[in-house]
């Protein structure tokens, strides 16, 4: 028998507590970064998302998670 769901692998957007930014369209203008080859790249990146993407001042990809936290 299968267990019920324990995870949930949602994606989120991390920002600082005073950022302002609450919504996706608050990152408009910003510089936004993702891990590459991630999921996230993968969505942002699909045309779903293009205009999301667009409104980015820039859409980074760093080698490691890590990295993006150290510079948020």
């Amino acid at each position: 028998t299968w267990t019920d769901p324990y995870m949930d692998n949602s994606q989120v957007i991390v920002v600082k507590k005073d950022s302002g930014i609450n919504t996706l369209a608050d990152l408009a203008g910003k510089v936004v970064e993702v891990q590459k080859e991630s999921a996230a790249e993968t969505a942002l990146n699909d045309e779903e998302h293009a205009d999301l993407t667009a409104s980015f001042a820039q859409l980074l990809s760093v080698g490691e998670y890590n990295t993006a936290f150290m510079d948020l």
